[in-house]
């Protein structure tokens, strides 16, 4: 189809949108006609038995072996209706990508008839967009690494995001857009994680057609440059060391996650067009203030023999392949050395970020002597909890055992400053834990109970937590409040450091995948943390792998060995800490990454949680997140006794000590006094006392 105007393609695009349009309806459709008269009568037979067999479980009945059998029939016909229900969207999805292939062709017919009116030469290339869609085919299909990961989303919120990038591969759309438009009204998902998966999905995609471009050109293009993006402080270590490197067109780009470099094409008998400078010359011509963009370490490297592509480093990332991505400082360090550069971090002083600590107060005057009975020795309920950790912890009651002589020392501490916060926390608690109540009744209701009276209160509830944490965020902005928080700190860590001289004396900072990402108050929050930690554990995290921060995500978080080096090396792990109560987050995740490390602590959690929950049923959290399963039992929050599948974590009840933590370390969160379950913050106590 021959055209002369530029409007002819737009008219050829918006056909093509409205193709989609009733495609991805028409795909609605068959899965909702297929899903209303059937599976869902078969899901609700499902859990009619499995109620029966919880019910007769509990009053010591056997199940009759017809029930049984009934409910193996129903999975079965449930596993072929999915079956079916999985055809219809592969079917459907391959509709749409022939309707976004045949968009491509007939745009790149009408671009080409345009551009020969002006340059007769156009009509020599080879126009190969439609690869575009292959490419993106190919990322997404089933079995596919990246498809993997989108298929543990919800299904709504999968489908959608699968549609829009298949869409996005032909569509000029943003990934953003395309990550709200699949987040939808859901809950449970972070924004982050989807903007990054169509962000990734999106640039391979163009990556791969450029590509192919280059090499289905070959008589014209005889490779491509790396080109990094070049903004202090912003711009990936390992990307500017890979800056102005030439590749062939057989070489794919190995970018990392959220990478920005684009491929340059070098043309036949033809140096690389555009910026030749090498990246050293342009870090050199840069003010001071840029230079320092990446952190005093970084600069001190750079200035001292360091080089950028000292920070390159392969790993296999799971949905890409074998990727680029920055190595740490000391990683550098180690490859300029090997280089035979020297060690450009031998002057190099790190600078602390430990707050220093307050001068001890001057010794009062001595009073005249009184006539006192002489008290008991203060180190016995040292010697009796340093006996009890001497023989090894053989269960959880050894652990609850030692912090309960701890417990009692830090009670009859506790700084007077903090006597409003337990005033304003007790309210909060009362109301949190109604809150908690209604809403595990509405979760998981009961037959013939009626819901808007108790919708009613919480939606009440809920309005006065936010006011209650109001005023709590208002008193912990009062320097009294602040100090009176650090003091009772740094008592409690006087009185571990008793019994573990080891407790709070590590020295070394964590390591950051890309340390000039994460916000400086970040870095200090992080790192603050190693006073609330004995040294073994502190040392652990700091050599169990490079942290990876989510600045982006909406809530705290940390996901384990997200990411493994290529050979023998340390895993990489994301953590985030949200936008509200950061200090409480920071140590409430650095559990995680603790429990990661510590094996040990994992099994003590493990009985702990066992015992506190025995006997009691899996219950969905709240009625606006069902699938968030937990054991409530006597938790302060429900949250804590959260479980999660095997799927997703290796263990259960990790989120028990790591929420208890933040609590007893930072009480201004909901202002919870430790004796509010007494038993579990003697355990964690304990925890922290004696395991090694």
């Amino acid at each position: 189809m021959s055209v002369s105007t530029p409007g002819l393609v737009d008219q050829a695009i918006e056909d093509l949108r409205r193709g989609l349009i009733q495609a991805e309806g028409y795909a609605l459709e068959t899965l909702a006609n297929l899903m209303r008269p059937g599976l869902r009568v078969l899901l609700d037979l499902e859990q009619a038995i499995i109620d029966a067999h919880d019910a007769a479980q509990r009053e010591g009945r056997l199940l009759r072996p017809e029930d049984l059998a009934a409910l193996d029939t129903i999975r079965g016909i449930i596993r072929e209706y999915e079956g079916l229900l999985r055809t219809a969207a592969d079917l459907a999805q391959q509709a749409i990508a022939r309707q976004q292939a045949a968009l491509a062709v007939a745009t790149q017919e009408q671009l080409v008839a345009i551009a020969r009116l002006t340059d007769p030469t156009v009509g020599g290339l080879a126009w190969v967009e439609p690869r575009r869609i292959a490419a993106m085919a190919g990322l997404l299909a089933p079995g596919a690494p990246l498809r993997q990961r989108i298929d543990t989303l919800p299904v709504l919120v999968g489908n959608r995001l699968l549609d829009g990038l298949m869409a996005a591969a032909a569509l000029p759309l943003h990934p953003r857009e395309i990550a709200r438009r699949a987040l939808g009204q859901a809950q449970g998902v972070a924004l982050a994680k989807l903007h990054q998966y169509a962000t990734d999905a999106l640039a391979f995609a163009q990556h791969e057609t450029t590509r192919q471009w280059f090499k289905a050109n070959s008589d014209l293009v005889s490779g491509w440059q790396w080109r990094a993006a070049r903004q202090p402080g912003r711009t990936c270590l390992a990307c500017l060391g890979m800056d102005g490197r030439i590749f062939g067109v057989d070489q794919r780009l190995p970018r990392h996650s959220r990478c920005r470099c684009v491929m340059v094409p070098v043309l036949v008998g033809q140096l690389a067009r555009g910026r030749l400078e090498p990246v050293e010359d342009w870090y050199a011509n840069l003010p001071l203030p840029q230079k320092r963009a990446w952190g005093p370490g970084v600069y001190h490297f750079l200035t001292h023999g360091g080089r950028f592509s000292d920070f390159v480093l392969q790993v296999r990332d799971p949905d890409f392949g074998l990727v680029v991505r920055e190595g740490s400082l000391e990683r550098a360090r180690q490859a300029a050395i090997a280089a035979g550069r020297g060690d450009p971090l031998a002057t190099y002083r790190r600078p602390s970020l430990v707050r220093p600590r307050r001068p001890a107060p001057a010794p009062a005057a001595p009073k005249a002597p009184a006539a006192k009975p002489t008290p008991a020795p203060a180190t016995d309920w040292v010697s009796q909890a340093q006996a009890i950790i001497a023989k090894g912890y053989n269960s959880w009651k050894d652990a609850v055992a030692v912090g309960e002589l701890i417990l009692d020392q830090y009670l009859a501490q506790l700084p007077a400053g903090l006597n409003p916060l337990w005033k304003l926390g007790k309210q909060h608690y009362k109301a949190l834990k109604e809150f908690n109540e209604i809403s595990l009744k509405l979760a998981n209701p009961a037959p013939n109970m009626d819901a808007l009276p108790l919708s009613q209160r919480l939606k009440a509830l809920g309005k006065r937590l936010t006011d209650q944490d109001a005023k709590l965020a208002a008193l912990w902005a009062k320097p009294e409040t602040q100090a009176a928080v650090r003091e009772a700190q740094d008592r409690l860590a006087a009185l571990l450091r008793q019994v573990r001289p080891d407790f709070g004396t590590g020295t070394d900072d964590l390591n950051f995948e890309s340390p000039y990402t994460v916000p400086p108050r970040w870095v200090q929050l992080l790192n603050d943390n190693r006073r609330l930690y004995p040294k073994a554990w502190w040392d652990r995290m700091v050599n169990g792998g490079d942290l990876a921060v989510n600045i982006l995500a909406g809530r705290g978080h940390f996901a384990p060995n997200v990411r493994h080096t290529v050979g023998p090396g340390p895993p990489t792990h994301e953590i985030a800490l949200g936008q509200d109560w950061q200090e409480a987050v920071a140590t409430h995740e650095l559990w995680h990454f603790a429990q990661t490390v510590t094996p040990a602590l994992r099994d003590l959690e493990k009985d702990f949680y066992r015992y506190r929950t025995a006997g009691e049923p899996l219950q969905s959290r709240s009625p606006y997140l069902l699938s968030d399963r937990v054991r409530p039992d006597r938790f302060i929050d429900p949250y804590q006794g959260r479980h999660y599948p095997p799927a997703a974590k290796a263990h259960e009840g990790v989120e028990m000590n790591s929420t208890m933590a933040s609590y007893i370390w930072w009480p201004q969160r909901h202002g919870i006094h430790p004796t509010t379950d007494r038993e579990h913050a003697a355990f964690l106590l304990g925890l922290l006392a004696g395991v090694p």
